[in-house]
């Protein structure tokens, strides 16, 4: 085990689970929250880091599902060390979380499963916390998106941080479970670089335009980039 410090948090993790990552931090920047927001879903929220980044500038109650017990214990501790009031841990499989309900709530983000198993030798290769954390084994992409289409109130976001080579699966699922897409942010290591981690914010019951936003740059001139930076900080 061995903690982390950002912004004020004291996060502890285990190496061989999925950890707090640049894709958390992005995503928790990327979420809009305002008064109307309530209600919070987390899908897969590991070790709780981002939800309890996102609990520092919301007092809207956050559920944060998991489905890795392991997981879950480090998440328990994580919050009570952190004296947060208004973070639900669940440990269960969202495939079975709430399956008699709908709308339910007013945002939903994740840091999903996203690469195929298929296509991911590498990945494969890791730890079992690790593979079911990072590929779709125990949740697929398209599971998810139906699950928050059920789950979501009308106009209800849903908040994704994912590879870019799945954007195009995840637009098709998208507009299956009659959601659309409004901001897509893309992410480049630097400006040399193409794309490998988008943004993206799903409306649900809504036929929105998709807005492209600036992108973001993880290095600029060979060094962390003035956003990277502040968002580690802030």
């Amino acid at each position: 085990m061995h903690e982390v410090e950002i912004r004020g948090l004291k996060i502890l993790q285990d190496p061989s689970m999925q950890g707090m990552s640049l894709d958390g931090v992005l995503l928790e920047d990327f979420i809009k929250i305002n008064r109307n927001s309530k209600k919070i879903l987390e899908i897969g929220s590991g070790n709780a880091n981002i939800s309890m980044l996102l609990s520092k500038r919301t007092k809207a109650f956050i559920d944060a599902v998991e489905i890795q017990e392991k997981a879950c214990d480090i998440a328990k501790i994580n919050v009570e060390n952190n004296e947060i009031e208004n973070i639900n841990l669940v440990c269960e499989d969202i495939k079975k979380y709430k399956k008699d309900e709908m709308q339910v709530y007013d945002i939903i983000f994740s840091n999903p499963p996203y690469f195929k198993n298929e296509k991911n030798l590498s990945q494969m290769r890791n730890g079992e916390e690790k593979i079911i954390a990072r590929n779709e084994v125990l949740l697929s992409l398209e599971e998810l998106i139906k699950i928050s289409s059920r789950l979501l109130k009308n106009n209800g976001h849903l908040y994704l941080v994912f590879r870019t080579s799945r954007l195009i699966d995840i637009l098709t699922y998208v507009k299956k479970y009659k959601m659309s897409s409004k901001h897509l942010k893309f992410v480049y290591t630097s400006n040399e670089k193409e794309s490998i981690i988008s943004l993206l914010d799903i409306v649900k019951n809504t036929t929105s335009e998709t807005h492209v936003l600036s992108p973001i740059y993880v290095y600029e001139n060979g060094k962390k980039s003035k956003y990277i930076e502040q968002l580690y900080g802030k």
